[in-house]
């Protein structure tokens, strides 16, 4: 069983007398368009819709209800990646977990899924003997604030940098050296 034309034309579907489909001569598949356009040139899927075109994802655990699932769906100009359940959302490289975003809406870097921290809001982590974090507000470096932690030994020290590049040091390894209140 096959459908399909022998030449280089499009497969269109219909419903009620109107293109809800198009498969193009180059593979391309366009929902709501006659035209499928990719901006990376290969073969893809397409979807053009007056409001809120998505694409969304359910199983036998999220059920299928509208507000069930997890969705990709553009309003506007605003592109929205939304899971719908109480679960995570996370981005990987080279199969490995990079990001995670938890239910509660915390926010884990480099501590991959085995090493979640669901209790802190951002929590960075990196599995070298030294760690260096920036923070930036904004795109001038004068504004940025350096947090680097070393460990030696069974010392830890938290050196802060500020605009004038001069360091606070606060030593873990004895107890409390510093509070700012």
């Amino acid at each position: 069983f096959q459908i399909g034309a022998s030449t280089a034309s499009d497969l269109i579907v219909y419903t009620n007398n109107t293109e809800a489909m198009r498969i193009n001569s180059s593979g391309n598949v366009g929902i709501g368009t006659a035209s499928p356009a990719l901006a990376g040139g290969g073969t893809g899927l397409h979807i053009n819709a007056t409001s809120y075109p998505e694409i969304k994802f359910t199983n036998g655990t999220t059920g299928v209800g509208a507000g069930d699932g997890s969705l990709l769906q553009s309003s506007g100009n605003n592109f929205s990646i939304q899971n719908r359940e109480a679960g995570s959302i996370t981005f990987s490289t080279s199969n490995t977990e990079r990001l995670q975003i938890n239910s509660l809406g915390n926010v884990n870097i480099g501590r991959g899924a085995n090493h979640p921290d669901v209790t802190a809001r951002l929590a960075v982590f990196n599995s070298g003997a030294s760690e260096s974090y920036t923070i930036r507000p904004g795109t001038n470096v004068a504004n940025q604030i350096d947090i680097l932690s070393y460990n030696y030994g069974t010392a830890t020290y938290l050196p802060v940098r500020d605009i004038a590049s001069s360091w606070s040091w606060f030593s873990g390894d004895a107890g409390e050296r510093a509070r700012i209140d």
